[in-house]
């Protein structure tokens, strides 16, 4: 059996397209290079422009993280060249992806997924960031959200118990009910895709549509067994505030009008993960200085 061949069909038949589409794919010389170029290459109504895209060991291009800076700008640079609708790359395995508009700059994750929830039933699982950010931005209502903490486990247990259509993680990965409650990169560019390809608006206007919201992350050196003293210091120190609400989901968030934060032990190293979102990216930022502020 031609596995790659029966795993590109299965692919295609997720495709709902309703007018044409030119698309970069950067594999990040990872696993999907092979994968794109069998599903995509000769697709009816997909211009497809595939960059590195043979495996490598070395990761030569840019790195096998996305997210690291600079990882963008092979795809930045292909989108400009051609002129293509939207671009997408993928981390080394396959299982997260991450959208560039037509200008070339790269979408935020809660974006990619306001745009999936747009054609499918609801609810909805999303861990605590990506909750909080389409809390502040008001896009959707909160009603049709399941919120979890961060985590594969979590996110599958949470859909199949509520029968959810679709999940996600800020980190870019997103689950679907119709891929066995997993995550796919590929299948997200698909759905992507269709969404974009029923609309009457790209990515950017997409994004120009929603309100400012900035992300900042940081972390802060915290030992396991010092855990709960610091989260007590910084409870006790932001509960003198007024106007926000303190909650203990996935570590603590507090949520402030336009705005929140994120303090999360790390599971695997002796830290704890700061990240907090406001219309500024100044304003963000000064979120993250005041943690830093309570526990030094």
């Amino acid at each position: 059996m031609d596995h790659l061949k029966s795993y590109s069909e299965f692919l295609k038949n997720k495709l709902e397209l309703k007018k044409p589409i030119k698309i970069v794919f950067d594999a990040s010389n990872g696993a999907t290079g092979k994968i794109l170029r069998e599903t995509f290459e000769n697709c009816s109504k997909i211009e497809a422009i595939f960059i590195n895209n043979e495996a490598d060991p070395d990761f030569s291009a840019h790195g096998p993280n996305p997210l690291e800076p600079g990882a963008g700008g092979d795809l930045e640079k292909k989108i400009k060249e051609t002129g293509a609708d939207l671009g997408v790359v993928f981390d080394a395995d396959g299982d997260r992806a991450f959208f560039a508009d037509n200008s070339g700059e790269l979408l935020p994750s809660y974006l990619i997924s306001l745009l999936l929830f747009k054609n499918q039933r609801p609810p909805f699982v999303v861990e605590e960031m990506v909750f909080q950010t389409l809390r502040v931005i008001g896009s959707i209502s909160l009603d049709n959200l399941i919120v979890t903490k961060v985590g594969s486990l979590y996110i599958k247990e949470a859909m199949r118990e509520n029968r959810a259509t679709v999940g996600a993680e800020y980190s870019g990965h997103y689950y679907f009910e119709d891929f066995f409650y997993t995550d796919s990169g590929i299948l997200t560019a698909i759905k992507i895709i269709n969404t974009l390809s029923m609309s009457d608006f790209t990515l950017k206007n997409f994004k120009e549509s929603l309100p400012n919201h900035k992300i900042a992350t940081g972390t802060i050196p915290v030992k396991t067994s010092e855990w709960p003293e610091i989260k007590n210091k910084i409870k006790m120190s932001l509960e003198k505030e007024t106007g926000i609400h303190l909650g203990e989901r996935d570590g603590i968030t507090v949520e402030f009008p336009d705005s929140w934060l994120n303090i999360r032990p790390s599971n695997t190293e002796p830290l704890a993960r700061l990240m907090a979102g406001a219309p500024t990216q100044e304003q963000a930022e000064s979120l993250l200085e005041k943690i830093r502020n309570i526990t030094n």
